[in-house]
């Protein structure tokens, strides 16, 4: 018998990668088999749309550059890694690995955006050249600076691959801490009706405090059972 395991983690985006790790220790030490991770937010509320409105950082007629809200609740199953030498099932997606770092300044400092944190984060994640990016740009200018700058920084270190960037906020709005379950379910279903490219991609999880994290994802091609 397997005694149920549960836990909250009250955080943003990045706050999945903290799921993750813990998920990884409590399938590693066998306390459980299958491990549901989700993430549940609303921007939609009234209070955070008064807040966001303050801030200027809501889309509107005024403010094109702004946050489109958004809310849902979203979860993932994970199993440990299959046995040397099964078979793996039809599609079966890996999370091959997966990284944070904590940052230094929140989206409300004066400093200047840096995608130091998430190259750091993508290096723990060891990354590998995807064929798909996905990656929580949201309308704020100054996500858009902090990714401008991460790809100069990996043309500098010679990664010019061709990867195709999907934003799950161009689908949902902004989903806060459901970003990283929605962004792995999204290329599980691509994946699974054939319209993703090549069988990586990375995942970057942007949000307002200093945190960056990122997930590594492919896809074994198996046979159906």
């Amino acid at each position: 018998l397997v005694r149920a395991c549960t836990g909250t983690i009250l955080g943003d985006q990045v706050g999945f990668v903290e799921a993750l790790e813990q998920a990884d220790r409590w399938l590693a030490a066998g306390k459980c088999k299958t491990c549901w991770i989700g993430g549940i937010d609303s921007y939609v509320n009234p209070a955070t749309l008064l807040a966001l409105a303050g801030l200027r950082m809501l889309r509107t007629p005024d403010n094109p550059v702004g946050t489109i809200p958004g809310e849902m609740a979203c979860f993932v199953a994970l199993t440990a890694a299959a046995r040397p030498g099964s078979p793996p099932a039809a599609d079966t997606v890996v999370i091959e690995g997966f990284g944070q770092d904590a940052g230094s300044c929140s989206r409300f400092s004066d400093d200047p955006p840096r995608s130091e944190p998430l190259w750091k984060a993508l290096a723990a994640a060891r990354a590998r050249p995807a064929a798909h990016f996905v990656l929580n740009l949201n309308g704020d200018p100054a996500r858009s600076v902090e990714w401008g700058d991460l790809l100069v920084r990996r043309a500098q270190a010679g990664q010019r691959e061709d990867t195709d960037p999907w934003y799950p906020p161009l689908c949902f709005g902004e989903i806060g801490a459901a970003t990283g379950p929605a962004a792995v379910a999204m290329m599980a279903r691509a994946w699974q009706r054939g319209y993703a490219k090549g069988d990586q991609a990375t995942v970057c999880l942007l949000g307002n405090t200093p945190a960056r994290g990122a997930i590594a994802l492919s896809r074994i091609r198996g046979s159906a059972r």
